[in-house]
């Protein structure tokens, strides 16, 4: 059986490279929308928070204030995602590693619905050689990680929270690296 593994050596990405390269079947989990996914690994690192619900985020978010992001290093940040982003999917490409990618956003945007998200989910799980979750089971087991209002942080109103993101999001918003408002 495959092991699934993070890339979890943010400052040793030659690690992270073996691991990659070295592994049975990998999943290369991707952003379109590369803003947000700055944005929101930003929000995590001031909060000290990673996994939880939106609840749970949202409790802690009202116990501080986030601070101001300079646009140059959010440029920055966004360029390096992208560029980190294409890099390890051209390595596994060009490995002999089994792998799939996945946009986040084609499981988690606002206009997938809950049964493009089960397919999606169980082609994952095809994948991984483990069997489909049954009808019953994702809607009993399952449809509470799906949930974007119980799961998703980043939303227009935490957004808000950012002292001049609106500015910021002018100036770096673009179809290219996506939007944090529409």
């Amino acid at each position: 059986m495959d092991i699934c593994r993070k890339l979890a050596f943010p400052n040793y990405p030659r690690l992270n490279d073996e691991i990659v390269t070295e592994a049975g079947r990998v999943i290369v989990l991707l952003r379109r929308n590369l803003l947000q996914r700055y944005i929101s690994g930003v929000i995590s690192q001031q909060l000290r928070y990673w996994i939880g619900t939106r609840s749970e985020f949202i409790a802690r978010l009202d116990d501080i204030q986030l601070r101001a992001f300079r646009h140059s290093v959010c440029k920055a940040g966004t360029y390096k995602a992208r560029e980190d982003q294409q890099r390890r999917l051209k390595l596994v490409e060009s490995s002999s590693t089994e792998h799939i990618a996945i946009y986040y956003e084609d499981l988690f945007d606002e206009s997938i619905t809950f049964a493009q998200q089960q397919k999606l989910l169980n082609e994952i799980l095809d994948f991984l050689s483990f069997r489909p979750f049954s009808d019953q089971e994702l809607d009993t087991d399952v449809a509470f990680y799906l949930d974007r209002d119980k799961n998703k942080w980043s939303t227009s109103e935490v957004y808000e929270r950012i002292p001049k993101i609106r500015d910021l999001h002018s100036e770096l918003a673009s179809d290219e690296f996506g939007y944090l408002f529409k």
